[in-house]
C-alpha cells in the first residue's frame, strides 16, 4: 500500500511538472559537474542573496556539455525562455562549444549594458583562464550586485538593434528606445562626392592664387626678379640649458560602463521570439 501510494505521489508531481507551463530557473544547474557539493551549495545561498538584493529578479549558473546543436547565445536563451521568468540573467558555462555566455531579459538589460556585461566577462575570465569555474561564477554574482546597487547609467534606457534587424520586430515593447543600427553607405556615391569636392576646392585654390600674382593664360611664367623680395636678418639661439620632467599617467581600470556601440544594450531575439540582451566570449 506505501509502494502504491508512493507511486501515485510520484506520478501527481510529474503531471504538475508536465502541465505548468514554466519553471522558475534560479540558483545553480551543473550538469557538467564542474562544482563541488560545497561550491555549489555557497554558490546557491550567493544567488537567493542576490535575487533578496535585487527585489525579486531571478539568477541562474548554467553548465552543460551538450547545447543540443545550438549556439552558447541560443542555449542560454532558451533555458531562460523556458523559465517564464521576466527580469534577470544567467551565466552559461558552456563546455560544448568552448564558449561563456551572459543572458539577460527584462529589466536586467537595462541595467547591464553592453560595456558592463563586457565588464563582468573581464572579471570572471582572469579565473577561466587558470580553470577556476567557481571563482568565475562568484565573479559573475559580485559584478551582478555591485552594478544593481550603482543602479542604471541613464534614466532612459537605449536599446540597439542588432544590424539586420529592424524596429517592426519590436513593435511590442513601445516603452523602449530603439537605436537602428547604422545602415551600410553607397560607397561610389561617397567616392564620387569627394572627388567632386576635391577638385572644387582645387580649382578655387589654383584660381585665387592666379589672381594673387596676376598670372595669364596661356602665359603662365612668373616674374620672381620683379615681384621678390630678400630680406636676411642675424638669428642666434643658445641652449643655456633644459630640464626633463617625468609624471606618471595612472592607468584606468574603472569598468564602471558605458560604451557599447555609444553607451546603452544592444537586443536581440532569442528562437522562441523573446528579447533579450548579453555577450560571451571564448573560453
Amino acid at each position: 500500500m506505501k509502494k502504491l501510494l508512493r507511486m501515485l505521489s510520484m506520478l501527481t508531481m510529474l503531471a504538475a511538472f508536465a502541465l505548468s507551463p514554466a519553471f522558475a530557473l534560479s540558483g545553480v544547474y551543473d550538469a557538467s559537474n564542474v562544482f563541488s557539493a560545497d561550491e555549489e551549495a555557497n554558490l546557491s545561498t550567493r544567488v537567493e542573496q542576490l535575487e533578496a538584493q535585487t527585489d525579486g529578479w531571478k539568477f541562474a549558473i548554467v553548465t552543460t556539455d551538450n547545447a543540443e546543436g545550438k549556439t552558447a547565445r541560443d542555449y542560454a536563451d532558451d533555458r531562460w525562455d523556458a523559465s517564464g521568468d521576466a527580469d534577470g540573467a544567467l551565466v552559461l558555462f558552456d563546455f560544448d562549444n568552448g564558449e561563456v555566455y551572459i543572458s539577460c531579459a527584462g529589466d536586467a538589460m537595462a541595467l547591464y549594458t553592453d560595456a558592463r556585461v563586457e565588464s563582468i566577462l573581464d572579471e570572471m575570465f582572469v579565473y577561466i583562464t587558470d580553470g577556476a569555474y567557481y571563482d568565475a561564477a562568484v565573479a559573475f554574482i559580485d559584478s551582478a550586485a555591485r552594478y544593481y546597487e550603482a543602479g542604471m547609467e541613464t534614466d532612459d534606457p537605449v536599446y540597439h538593434l542588432e544590424p539586420g534587424d529592424s524596429v517592426e520586430n519590436y513593435e511590442n515593447d513601445p516603452e523602449y528606445q530603439y537605436i537602428q543600427p547604422e545602415r551600410k553607405k553607397n560607397v561610389l556615391l561617397i567616392s564620387g562626392v569627394a572627388v567632386l569636392s576635391g577638385l572644387a576646392a582645387g580649382g578655387i585654390a589654383v584660381g585665387l592664387a592666379m589672381a594673387k600674382y596676376r598670372l595669364k593664360f596661356p602665359d603662365r611664367s612668373y616674374n620672381v626678379a620683379k615681384h621678390a623680395q630678400l630680406e636676411l636678418t642675424d638669428r642666434r639661439d643658445d641652449v643655456i640649458g633644459h630640464i626633463v620632467t617625468h609624471r606618471r599617467i595612472p592607468r584606468n581600470d574603472d569598468h564602471g560602463g558605458g560604451g557599447g556601440m555609444g553607451g546603452g544594450t544592444t537586443i536581440h531575439h532569442s528562437s522562441g521570439g523573446s528579447v533579450h540582451s548579453g555577450g560571451g566570449r571564448r573560453m
